[in-house]
């Protein structure tokens, strides 16, 4: 069952997720099916340093029918919204996570990649299916699973 604080975190995401897709713009159409599904973090960097993910397994799934992100930090479950738009402009709101206990490096991992995701303001997709989202002080590389 689940907790009270729980079910507030991923009703807010909901929401959060409804409303960011309702003013997001359009994904650009062609890549969708390459976007869509479980894509595995490489590399997070933050201000010039790598900060993981340092050997955890982080997975993040992207749904382009509703611009919906929900993943798995090794930590938490994480739920939000993003942005990708025709001229590589992207942007992520993370405001939902579930609530167990983790280590306190999990942690610090897990908080590095959504203030790196949160920092993002360009995508770039290339020929091998990684996917690099970058900001100035940000950058997330991941590889598609599907």
């Amino acid at each position: 069952m689940r907790s009270g604080s729980e079910i507030v975190r991923i009703v807010l995401a909901t929401a959060a997720t409804v409303l960011g897709s309702a003013a997001c713009g359009p994904v650009l159409q062609e890549n969708d099916d390459l976007l869509s599904g479980p894509w595995r973090v490489e590399a997070v960097e933050l201000d010039g340093t790598t900060v993981g993910p340092g050997g955890r397994s982080m997975v993040l799934e992207f749904s382009t029918a509703e611009s919906a992100l929900r993943g798995n930090t090794g930590c938490h479950q994480i739920f939000g919204a993003f942005t990708f738009l025709d001229d590589g402009t992207a942007s992520f709101t993370i405001p939902g996570r579930s609530s167990e206990a983790c280590a306190p490096a999990d942690q610090t991992a897990e908080d590095q990649l959504i203030d790196a995701l949160e920092a993002v303001s360009s995508w770039t997709l290339a020929p091998d299916r990684s996917l690099e989202v970058r900001g100035p002080t940000a950058s997330v590389t991941l590889t598609s699973e599907g």
